[in-house]
């Protein structure tokens, strides 16, 4: 019986992540777990473990007598996971150029490529989650497992407390470019190259986010211009 609960725990986690990735549950969103249960099929005790979870990992808060939400990013948590970010990756790129087949360079050229496909209209979770997986490929080529689950957490967290209501396309368009050109650094094997680049691309990215949580807070607090109290609402 224990062993059947786990079980039905475990697969409540993953499909909750799963929402929240494919923003079925946005940041901000309250999540009734009793809801969630009847969703999947399941008693509530497994699916309120699962989000007691969620709470423990820092993607879902929990208010007494309110309920479950979906965590949203402020600006420390921001700075902090791209400053990790950026450590992990660095670290990937100089590895993945040591020990790179051909084999693994298609696959890396196949994922620029569909990335290329997924900049065409607006920005989705879609177009992140592609954009995640071409960071994810470069951290496999390292060979570092523990690194690479590491960064796995990181790219999540970023990818489920992002507004992408609030992203340009022309922001995926930069970074397919980059992209690009980091790919090329790695197929050459220029250390020095990569690593600028991958740098560069990361800092834009916190840029960004930062951006949209200092206009979020401005919001709430009333203190943001009417245009952007607009592009906001």
């Amino acid at each position: 019986m224990k062993k059947t609960r786990g079980t039905l725990q475990h697969r409540a986690y993953q499909r909750i992540k799963e929402y929240i990735l494919n923003s079925d549950f946005y940041p901000g969103q309250h999540i009734r777990h009793v809801e969630v249960s009847r969703a999947l099929g399941m008693s509530r005790t497994p699916a309120r473990e699962a989000m007691q979870r969620l709470v423990e990992e820092g993607l879902v808060n929990h208010l007494p007598n309110r309920g479950y939400f979906v965590n949203e990013m402020t600006v420390r948590e921001a700075e902090e996971l791209y400053e990790l970010r950026e450590i992990l990756e660095v670290f990937c790129i100089q590895q993945a150029i040591d020990k790179n087949t051909n084999k693994q360079l298609r696959e890396l050229r196949q994922l620029l490529d569909v990335y290329k496909d997924a900049t065409n209209g607006r920005v989705t979770r879609h177009t992140l989650l592609v954009d995640r997986d071409f960071h994810f490929k470069i951290a496999q080529l390292a060979g570092n497992e523990m690194v690479y689950k590491l960064l796995v957490s990181v790219l999540e967290k970023v990818i489920m407390k992002r507004n992408i209501e609030r992203i340009a396309p022309v922001d995926a368009k930069t970074g397919f470019k980059r992209h690009a050109v980091i790919l090329k650094a790695i197929e050459s094997r220029n250390k020095r190259q990569a690593v600028q680049q991958i740098r560069e691309h990361i800092r834009h990215g916190k840029m960004r986010v930062l951006e949209q949580v200092n206009r979020k807070n401005e919001f709430r607090l009333g203190k943001a211009p009417d245009d952007v109290r607009s592009f906001l609402v």
